[in-house]
């Protein structure tokens, strides 16, 4: 049952960030002085939202035992990208404009 919440959660999620991503690439303002690695992270826009979803609708009451004791071991599988946690946390600003809008 929870697999299926998780499941039905990444989608709506995905379909919004389908639907968003060509607004914000529209909208968005670049800095050309900056010249910035855009490096491909293993876990993809939607995915960290995902579990910044789950984290806040969930009974964590902070991140790190939310993504160290639960979603590292019980969700690998449906998230095969997870990372470690530090990383996790480096990777959240790349998507905190989209998190704010959903």
């Amino acid at each position: 049952m929870l697999r299926d919440k998780v499941i039905e959660i990444f989608v709506k999620v995905d379909d919004f960030c389908i639907e968003i991503q060509p607004i914000l690439e529209e909208k968005l303002l670049e800095d050309r002085k900056i010249g910035k690695r855009n490096r491909k992270a293993s876990l993809c826009e939607s995915e960290m939202i995902s579990l910044m979803v789950l984290f806040h609708s969930g009974q964590f009451s902070n991140l790190k035992s939310f993504y160290v004791h639960y979603a590292l071991p019980h969700l690998k599988d449906l998230f095969p990208g997870l990372t470690s946690y530090n990383r996790f946390v480096e990777l959240q600003p790349r998507c905190a404009l989209t998190f704010m809008l959903l």
